[in-house]
């Protein structure tokens, strides 16, 4: 990868080699491609579906957690418990979600994905997965406990970002940056 004034990098400054810089810098650029894929795949998918691309990505964590509560969702996505309440609200009039209590404590609603959101929008992924699966086949069991972790840890760092970023309101451009 050509990075720009790489010798300025904080990473070389530290004392790393440029070689093993630059093999971090190629390995951020793939996974920043790799990201920036999902994201605008997620717009088109949630285009077409008449949903914002932030209602599919909650969708998908209730996809992938089974259930969550509002809070937790909203911790998950980084947005306001606000923004949550109508997310799950839009979800829930499409069909594909549904608010439940809780059995065991009453108090607490949980949010599930209802079958027909896994009938809607599945389609729109089973070319994809298919060709992930095929991909993941010729990896080790060990290469791909690795790449989990690797992803998993990735994830991690991508709330925190996400919190802070929120959380921050240096973070937010003025309004003239906006386009206002």
């Amino acid at each position: 990868m050509n990075y720009p004034d790489l010798h300025k990098h904080p990473a070389v400054r530290a004392g790393l080699p440029t070689e093993r810089v630059e093999r971090l810098l190629n390995l951020e650029v793939a996974v920043r491609k790799t990201t920036g894929q999902s994201t605008l795949l997620s717009e088109a998918i949630s285009h077409r579906f008449g949903m914002t691309s932030s209602d599919l990505e909650c969708l998908d964590l209730v996809c992938v957690t089974g259930e969550l509560t509002a809070g937790q969702l909203a911790e998950a996505s980084g947005l306001s418990t606000g923004a949550i309440t109508g997310v799950i609200d839009r979800l829930e009039r499409s069909g594909y979600v549904r608010r439940e209590r809780d059995p065991v404590d009453r108090r607490r609603v949980v949010v599930r994905m209802e079958a027909l959101a896994d009938e809607h929008l599945g389609p729109c992924y089973e070319e994809m997965q298919q060709g992930f699966f095929d991909l993941c086949k010729g990896y080790s069991d060990t290469e791909l406990d690795l790449l989990e972790e690797f992803f998993r840890r990735c994830s991690r760092l991508g709330s925190e970002a996400l919190v802070k970023f929120a959380s921050d309101p240096a973070a937010h451009p003025p309004k003239h940056a906006r386009g206002a």
